[in-house]
């Protein structure tokens, strides 16, 4: 089992590759939304857990932020390997991703598989922000 101090180092380092502006001199509600998320996520990468759940990472998030942070959960997928299930209802936001379930009522209506070609588009086109992972 990781120590205190141990997790508070990941912890630190994670911060530091998702949010590279992020100062741990502030207070959550301190920062901007998109900054919240990205904390957010990075203390969900902490625990190393084998799935990552992102229910509407980009909600309340304006463009910028929402091209962030979708780059950085696509990173998180093709540089570390890390599997990721994300819940939206934005139908833009399947570019970022390798499959698509559509749901309707509960069930499945449908699946979908994204090309390389469309996520390389879609992160290449996005805020041209650099993430660090």
């Amino acid at each position: 089992m990781e120590s205190v101090l141990g997790l508070r180092d990941r912890a630190s380092e994670i911060l530091v590759k998702t949010s590279p502006e992020y100062s741990q001199q502030y207070y959550i509600s301190e920062l901007s939304g998109g900054e919240q998320q990205r904390v957010a996520i990075a203390r969900a990468l902490v625990n190393k857990s084998k799935i990552l759940f992102a229910d509407e990472p980009c909600a309340s998030l304006d463009s910028e932020n929402k091209g962030i942070v979708l780059r950085l959960l696509r990173q998180l997928c093709d540089d570390l390997g890390q599997t990721i299930l994300m819940v939206t209802h934005e139908p833009d936001q399947r570019e970022f991703t390798d499959r698509v379930i559509w749901l309707r009522d509960g069930l499945i209506e449908k699946e979908e598989t994204i090309s390389e070609d469309v996520r390389e588009h879609a992160v290449h086109n996005s805020y041209s922000v650099d993430v660090h992972v």
